[in-house]
């Protein structure tokens, strides 16, 4: 930038001073870090939840600046309202850390020892700011986000080892594993009716949806049968059915809003007769099964559920296929005795099928069941083409929780609607709602997305516009139409 003056030289020696201020404000401005992402954790936030802060922060300046680490944080918040800053005891790690300009990395908050809790339900705005230094001076920049907090009525406290009850869409969190469970369906209530004498006592079949450390594993089943307690492992974890209420009478139709089921939830270890681990390499699944009762196991019934069973291998055991998707292995001679474990060498049609295994004593009586679902391997990266009306385009996520929400787009799961900046290249689209590229023109850009499912978040740039005017916040939909690592 040119900078040219005209004055005479009186005038230039008595505001002397006051143009070199002028020009010293002029050489010395200086670029500041930038928040190119900011969010709060959970998404969807509920009275009683605590808030955490992540964001990427960008080192705009030409020189290294440095922040605190480890157990300490360079995040912190203040709410307008429903949140209460609650204190506890903190780690005493702590680390400088380093970004080089033109660097880039990921910061949570707050520090250890803060808790930020949501209180009451409402819009919320908060101001979050990151302190660093740069040489000797401690700086800070600071960005607001508003963000809504939902009432609890569907969410409820539980323990581990201690049975809870739940109703259709209710959720039970326990905050000790961060695991949350949500009663999402009745598939099936053939149970016989109380009043009524049957051959068959019939089944009743329920949908949870399980989320643990923040990952939303995939929705599955419990069948009770007869009454009987049914028990599904994931991550290390039980879940058992105690029981699915009201029981059916001749007279009376229930709807789903009258089920209440009791589960609980434990930790394999402390619970189960039979230990089974599952490990996945390439093609091969290894189901390792470990006898911990004092019975000894003569035989293994393997289901895969909406998946074949393409080979089985055992050491020393006989197999006989049932079908397609159910195997049973045995021995007479050759039992797994307690202590001791067996590996089931298998090849399957979906290798992150969920798997029902049982185990059987000599005279064919059950020894204990249970399911697992294999936990998908962490996603480094995935490039996702998208359609916008009529404009297709390739983004590439490596958030593992922006991959998911794209995955399940592909899948008609969401809509969302894709937003973002111009990285690289001339043209591009008018912020920050609309996307309009010019192939010749756009190269590159970074994205974010917006999910349509009636919550605000910090990329709309007017929300008022969009809540009160338009009455949507998905003017129009973007749709994954093709997957590729």
């Amino acid at each position: 930038m040119a900078l040219t003056l005209f004055l005479p030289v009186d005038a230039y020696l008595d505001n002397l001073d006051f143009i070199m201020m002028r020009m010293t404000n002029l050489v010395y401005a200086e670029s500041m870090p930038e928040f190119v992402d900011l969010h709060i954790d959970p998404l969807n936030v509920q009275v009683g939840d605590a808030i955490r802060l992540n964001a990427t922060i960008v080192n705009n300046t030409p020189n290294t600046i440095t922040f605190p680490g480890l157990c300490d944080s360079p995040l912190s918040a203040e709410f307008d309202a429903n949140v209460v800053i609650e204190q506890h005891p903190a780690c005493l790690g702590f680390s400088i850390v380093e970004l080089k300009s033109g660097e880039k990395t990921s910061v949570t908050g707050p520090a250890s020892g803060i808790v930020y809790r949501a209180s009451n339900a409402g819009l919320t705005n908060a101001k979050v700011t990151f302190t660093y230094s740069a040489g000797d001076e401690v700086r800070s920049i600071s960005k607001s986000i508003a963000f809504t907090i939902l009432e609890t009525q569907n969410q409820i406290q539980a323990k581990l080892n201690m049975q809870f009850k739940l109703k259709i869409d209710q959720t039970a969190y326990i905050e000790a594993e961060n695991i949350k469970v949500q009663f999402t369906d009745v598939r099936e209530d053939s149970r016989c009716p109380s009043d009524v004498f049957c051959v068959w006592e019939g089944q009743a079949t329920i949908a949870l949806k399980i989320t643990k450390d923040k990952k939303e594993l995939r929705e599955f089943t419990l069948t009770s049968r007869g009454g009987e307690p049914v028990t599904k492992t994931f991550d290390g974890y039980s879940i058992k059915l105690v029981s699915v209420e009201p029981y059916p009478t001749s007279t009376d139709k229930l709807e789903k809003d009258d089920y209440v089921v009791t589960l609980a939830i434990s930790s394999v270890e402390q619970e189960q007769k039979v230990s089974v681990a599952l490990k996945i390499k390439e093609k091969i699944s290894l189901l390792a099964i470990k006898n911990t009762s004092n019975s000894d196991i003569h035989s293994v019934k393997i289901a895969v559920d909406d998946s074949d069973i393409k080979f089985v291998k055992t050491r020393g055991w006989s197999k006989e296929a049932v079908d397609s998707n159910t195997v049973v292995v045995k021995t007479t001679d050759r039992p797994i005795t307690k202590g001791h474990i067996m590996v089931i060498l298998l090849v399957l049609e979906d290798r992150y099928a969920e798997i029902t295994w049982t185990v059987f004593d000599a005279k064919d009586a059950i020894i204990e069941s249970g399911a697992m679902i294999p936990s998908q391997p962490e996603i480094k990266e995935k490039s996702f083409k998208v359609q916008v009306v009529e404009e297709t385009f390739v983004i590439y996520a490596t958030d593992p929780q922006t991959i998911q929400q794209l995955i399940d787009n592909y899948h008609n799961k969401n809509n969302f609607h894709v937003t973002g900046k111009l990285v690289v290249g001339d043209g591009g689209f008018n912020s920050p709602w609309s996307w309009h590229l010019d192939p010749d023109s756009v190269r590159m850009a970074e994205f974010s997305i917006e999910l349509c499912d009636g919550l605000p978040s910090h990329v709309e740039a007017d929300l008022d516009y969009w809540i009160n005017t338009a009455g949507t916040y998905c003017p129009w939909s973007s749709k994954v139409v093709q997957i590729n690592n």
